[in-house]
């Protein structure tokens, strides 16, 4: 299974970014994972749609 740190990922915004950096890679898959499905299926841009996952994730810790 490949793991986030397995490949070259960097969320567009620098805050959202440096957040990203900190989190282990289970929170990391779980990040991408829920930014792609937004970004789909909201049809919103990249960087609104990482912002909004960012927000799940830390507030599901």
């Amino acid at each position: 299974m490949t793991k986030p740190s397995d490949y070259d990922v960097q969320p567009i915004d620098p805050l959202v970014a440096e957040i990203f950096n900190a989190l282990d890679d289970t929170h990391k898959e779980a990040f991408l994972e829920i930014a792609s499905i937004i970004e789909f299926d909201s049809n919103l841009p990249r960087a609104h749609a990482e912002c909004l996952a960012m927000i799940c994730i830390l507030t599901r810790r």
